[in-house]
């Protein structure tokens, strides 16, 4: 099945039929150079590099992207500035990357830059993680890997079977994991209030060491049926299903330092955490389910003209149940559900023009249930046990140009409006919001040579960036760590709660791009791109009147305070030494370079600098691969390196974040043992470097928290049946 989108395929697709001879596949290369926006494709070769068992593993290693909290991102930009989507419709809530089997996996596509026909809320770009496909012919595969991160080691099974009868054909991918760690931690705390007793004025101190233990089991099954009785004529229907179930024991030992104490656990070069701890103090169970139905018919209609029309269904349930050691017992459940429906009719315009126009229409809801006791009596006595409800409902229409003027010259404009309405419901409250956001966009492509071995490409367009139903509930989520409400709490151990007034925050950037093509598949890229954006979002700490305690309490929560601006350079290289350094490499030498450098810059404003960047955002990240397939053995060999250097944001005149350099250092070896089977040995953070985040206040107030890093070992065994 081929995406309508901004690929040049409605061109291509629309033109007089052909007899065309292939010899191999498109490779990624190709895909990259034949779009008419900026993007990047990762086929199997990058998804089977590192022999990685988990899609987050595979993400974190892509150029300009990195993952923080469990999600990945692009151009340094937080959460919900990436469109996750999965084969071209926004991923389902509460889906887990970090449990999803690249096997399953057929290509990544990076978009830089956005087009008319997908969701407008790509303020960073988009991901679209598309699934294996339906093949022509007898395809079956299998992979069976153990690996080991802490306590025993851990299994993970995937098999594919694909293969097409007549007009029929199907695949159903099948995937088994299980995960097992330990998270060691340190967390320093200061309250404010005494003389001053360390750089940042602090007064009373605290540490608290955790243990946290984790483990659990999932499957993943993404099967695929097509029916394509002419070239004319296709029907998809793709199926996914995520079903796990995750445990959790935490244990932690509280100390409290003298008043004379001069040198401070996380902030100093203090030594490893100490081994000694408590009997587990929280034990938490749960388990989540994601189920997606996607259903796609495409017709050609009179030769020069495409109706394409879709559907699909959406939902993810979670729930958990946890207590400790001093009877506070929390039992949840949430539910997402989503439904979509949209259509396109494309039609040329010409031998190499054509046009496109077409709608989107989303329902979302999310549903959350959440009681916490103490002692078996309810917390909060008007809330515990009640539904809190948010809804969202899209509209949007669109129409698309794309035009190759001539040989060198192609254009692509795009103009898209969408009409947004939330509802959130709860205990005694009911609030709604109305917007209507115009997205228009604009690409040109100039190719500097007759071959397009070199490229320019250019980019002008307009995003935006959706409030979360989570952001938008407003139940309030009581501290652990200060859950007596007759106390107020302190800026470190805040309260938080959902904001129904949250408005969407608008983008407006520029992308711009020359790349090169090298032979072997290489490319050279240098980048750059600008963002405006308005009504910016922020996660806030404030001392706040709330009507579950008499006494003010400090709550965190999301609301729009300002304007702000990002841009930045991104260079990458990527092929053969030879065809990279043509003057030091030694002809023949199968080597095989990546690297990667951005530069990220970004300014709120109505902020004091120089720290006022947008949340998250890195200054900068490097990262360098290598790979070796050695000519006297069936062995070949490879590593990367990334990093991402310490930086230190303002969130508010009285809020600030500081967060430590992180580095990664992964390695793999393949032992090819005949043409279709093979042994990889793989070793993720091999370094076990260690991870810092600091959260503090003017007031003197801080938490800092020293996160030890683990190694993670992976043996997997592929055969190709």
């Amino acid at each position: 099945m081929e995406d309508l989108g901004a690929s040049g395929a409605d061109r291509q697709s629309l033109r007089a039929p052909r007899i065309e001879v292939t010899g191999k596949p498109q490779s990624d290369a190709d895909l990259r150079r034949q779009s008419s926006s900026a993007k990047q494709v990762y086929g199997r070769e990058a998804l089977d590099r590192f022999g990685d068992s988990n899609l987050l593993d595979v993400l974190k290693r892509l150029p300009g992207l990195s993952v923080q909290g469990g999600e990945p991102r692009m151009r340094g930009l937080g959460s919900g500035y990436t469109l996750i989507l999965l084969n071209g419709e926004p991923a389902p809530p509460g889906f887990q990357y970090d449990q999803l089997d690249p096997a399953q996996i057929e290509r990544i596509e990076v978009s830089r830059a956005p087009t008319a026909d997908q969701s407008a809320q790509a303020v960073a770009g988009s991901i679209n993680i598309i699934l294996r496909q339906a093949p022509r012919t007898l395809q079956r595969q299998l992979r069976a890997g153990i690996g080991y991160r802490a306590v025993r080691p851990t299994a993970s099974l995937s098999y594919s079977h694909g293969e097409g009868l007549g007009a029929w054909s199907y695949n159903l991918p099948l995937s088994f994991f299980e995960w097992q760690g330990v998270n060691r931690s340190l967390t320093e705390r200061g309250v404010a209030g005494e003389p001053s007793l360390d750089r940042l004025g602090v007064g009373a101190l605290a540490l608290q060491q955790g243990n946290q233990k984790v483990w659990g089991h999932g499957v993943n099954l993404s099967p695929q049926v097509r029916w394509r009785q002419s070239s004319d004529q296709e029907v998809t229907a793709q199926g996914f299903l995520q079903r796990g179930q995750w445990h959790q024991a935490q244990s932690y030992l509280n100390q409290s330092l003298p008043s004379d104490a001069t040198q401070h656990a996380v902030l100093s070069d203090l030594g490893q955490p100490l081994t000694r701890f408590l009997e587990p103090d929280q034990r938490f169970v749960g388990a989540w389910t994601n189920a997606n139905l996607q259903v796609r018919w495409e017709r050609r209609i009179a030769g020069d003209r495409k109706l394409e029309l879709r559907a699909s269904t959406r939902q993810s349930e979670g729930e958990f149940d946890g207590s400790n050691s001093y009877s506070r017992r929390v039992i949840g459940s949430n539910k997402d559900r989503n439904l979509t429906q949209g259509g396109r009719l494309a039609f040329a315009l010409g031998e190499s023009h054509a046009a496109s126009l077409g709608w989107d229409f989303e329902w979302r809801e999310r549903s959350e249930i959440r009681n916490v006791t103490i002692q078996g009596m309810p917390q909060l006595y008007d809330i515990e046990g009640f539904p809190y409800d948010a809804r969202i409902s899209r509209q949007a229409i669109f129409l698309q140009d794309e035009w190759e003027i001539d040989a060198r010259w192609t254009t692509y404009i795009g103009l898209r409006h969408e009409r947004l309405m939330t509802r959130t419901e709860g205990v005694g409250m009911g609030e709604g919001t109305r917007s209507a956001v115009t997205t228009p966009v604009w690409h040109l492509q100039r190719k500097l040579d007759d071959q397009g071995k070199d490229m320019l490409r250019l980019s002008l367009s307009r995003r935006y960036k959706a409030p979360e139903p989570w952001q938008m509930i407003p139940r309030p989520t009581i501290s652990y760590l200060a859950s007596d409400l007759t106390k107020i709490n302190d800026e470190t151990s805040p309260d938080r709660i959902g904001n129904p007034s949250l408005r969407p925050e608008l983008a407006t950037g520029l992308d711009i791009a020359l790349e090169r093509y090298l032979p072997s598949g290489g490319v050279l890229s240098i980048g750059g791109f600008y963002r405006e954006i308005e009504q910016l979002v922020r996660n806030l700490t404030r001392l706040r009147e709330v009507t579950w305690s008499k006494l003010p309490r400090y709550v965190a929560m999301p609301e729009n305070i300002a304007q702000a601006s990002s841009y930045g350079i991104e260079l990458e290289a990527k092929g053969t030494l030879e065809a990279l350094c043509p003057g030091l490499a030694v002809q023949g030498l199968p080597v095989e370079l990546r690297a990667a450098l951005n530069y990220y810059r970004s300014a709120v404003k109505d902020l004091p600098g120089p720290d006022n960047r947008l949340d998250g955002q890195q200054p900068w990240s490097a990262l360098l691969g290598l790979d070796h397939r050695l000519t006297v053995s069936p062995v070949s060999y490879g590593f990367q390196y990334t990093l991402n250097p310490a930086f230190r944001t303002t969130q508010s005149a009285l809020q600030f974040a500081q967060t430590g350099p992180v580095r990664s250092l992964d390695a793999y070896a393949l032992w090819r043992i005949d043409p279709s089977s093979s042994l990889r040995l793989s070793v993720t953070n091999l370094s076990a470097a260690d991870r810092l985040s600091l959260s503090g206040f003017s007031s003197g107030a801080y938490a800092a928290t020293t996160a030890y890093g683990q190694r993670q070992v992976q043996l997997a065994y592929e055969r190709r049946l």
